[in-house]
């Protein structure tokens, strides 16, 4: 999978997340071992903890829209890392 990732970073300059959001990875077709190196790192992390983000945004959408929490007085106060506190 990890490969993979680079393979179509490299292949396409982009990664995406769950969301379809894209990161622009212009490093994977860097001559330079550092840049690759950093690229690489982030091709493999940005679909990852991308997706993670993009999951916790539509819940705390979901969550923001929820009528029957609303009438019931929650409101949502704080988001910290996967925690959302009501």
């Amino acid at each position: 999978w990890q490969e993979a990732m680079c393979t179509m970073g490299r292949e396409l300059g982009y990664v995406v997340t769950i969301a379809g959001r894209r990161r622009q990875l212009p490093g994977l077709r860097s001559q330079s071992w550092g840049q690759l190196g950093s690229a690489k790192r982030a091709a493999i992390n940005t679909p990852l903890q991308g997706s993670a983000a993009d999951i916790m945004m539509l819940a705390m959408v979901r969550i923001a829209r929820n009528i029957e929490l609303r009438d019931l007085g929650w409101r949502m106060v704080l988001q910290i890392h996967d925690e959302v506190i009501l």
